[in-house]
């Protein structure tokens, strides 16, 4: 992607260049100087070096309890419902289990 950029800029900046070449030529007496918009990127293209982390998405698609019958058809109201705090329930206790361990480790480095 920055190597396409990279290209982009040189040809805008020979774009430019051409211009004030041209305009030059036509305004011989009036001597302004046009500064070209960037000379480059600061940094050759692929000596940086970016990382990029993915979001974790957990287990919240692997629904094993769930049977394939739920795809097939549409849900009602009350079965939107109980899937749906079936679903916060598990989130819940998931994220309570981490809290745990999170203040088991804290009291451990307290001690």
């Amino acid at each position: 992607m920055m190597q396409y950029l990279g290209i982009i800029e040189q040809r805008t900046n020979e774009l430019l260049q051409q211009f004030h070449n041209s305009s030059k030529d036509a305004n011989e007496g009036t001597g302004d100087v046009v500064a070209v918009i960037g000379q480059g990127p600061a940094a050759p293209a692929g000596s940086t070096v970016i990382n990029i982390d993915p979001p974790v998405i957990g287990d919240e698609d692997d629904s094993e309890d769930e049977s394939d019958e739920d795809e097939e058809r549409p849900l009602s109201r009350d079965e939107l419902k109980a899937k749906t705090l079936r679903g916060l329930t598990k989130r819940e206790g998931q994220q309570m289990s981490k809290q745990a361990k999170r203040k088991g480790r804290k009291d451990n480095k307290v001690k």
